[in-house]
């Protein structure tokens, strides 16, 4: 690669364009723009016709509780440390790294009790 690019200055950069096409290009318009053939929101509620994207997105990401009074946050906890005394209590094969997760989270469950207390008492 011998030749050097007209007007360009390393320093400076390219400062001009010298070629341009003839004609300007133009892209086509209207349903031959769309890369279906269709609108896009068109082609996916005939995937989704019977709920909208966003709330069946939703459903999908919530997470499925059976009986919803555990998500109060005293009885998690309760729920918690009896399930790490069970697995504490029963010989289960496996049951370590379970059993080291639920002692992490009940050691973070007490360590943010102790410091609600202490900025109650401040």
């Amino acid at each position: 690669m011998t030749e050097r690019i007209q007007g360009f200055v390393p320093q400076v950069g390219i400062e001009t364009i010298d070629e341009l096409p003839a004609e300007p290009l133009r892209l086509p318009l209207g349903p031959a723009a769309d890369l279906t053939g269709g609108r896009v929101r068109d082609r996916l509620d005939e995937l989704y016709p019977d709920s909208g994207l966003k709330r069946r997105l939703e459903e999908l990401a919530a997470p499925r509780v059976a009986d919803p009074a555990i998500t109060v946050p005293t009885r998690f906890e309760a729920l918690l440390r009896g399930a790490l005394d069970a697995l504490r209590a029963g010989d289960r094969a496996g049951g370590s790294s379970l059993e080291a997760l639920l002692t992490e989270e009940v050691a973070l469950r007490d360590q943010l009790a102790t410091m609600r207390a202490t900025l109650l008492r401040a």
